[in-house]
């Protein structure tokens, strides 16, 4: 990424008003949790529109975006040799095989996505 790229993308987002996303969000995975857990295992089993992936998958990908720990994203990565595509199919893959209960428990969190560092914090760096 350009530098002057890099600038604007960064004066964009000091732009945002962070915390009515993050909530928005969080209303999103909550929502998204209740569908699932409200699926029957035929429904999950049902192919959806991201190719070679069934729901429970998709639902399972949902849930590894916003698991506290990222660890199993970056041993996929190292496993698949930095193929960010394959390692993202292994870990819902992986994740797909547990419980639908605990594929909703993630989307199902009470409090907003964690905001990430303010921009404005790291000015003068």
């Amino acid at each position: 990424m350009k530098l002057t790229t890099w600038r604007r993308w960064v004066a964009t987002v000091r732009q945002v008003d962070a915390p009515p996303v993050f909530e928005a969000a969080a209303v999103e995975r909550r929502a998204v949790a209740e569908l699932l857990e409200g699926l029957s295992e035929s429904q999950l089993a049902a192919p959806s529109l991201c190719a070679a992936w069934d729901i429970r998958t998709v639902a399972a990908h949902l849930a590894a975006a916003v698991a506290p720990s990222k660890k199993p994203f970056l041993l996929a990565t190292l496993r698949s040799s930095g193929n960010l595509n394959r390692a993202n199919d292994r870990v819902a893959r992986q994740t797909a095989r547990q419980p639908v209960a605990d594929l909703a428990g993630p989307c199902d969190s009470t409090r907003p996505a964690r905001s990430p560092r303010r921009w404005s914090d790291r000015e003068g760096r």
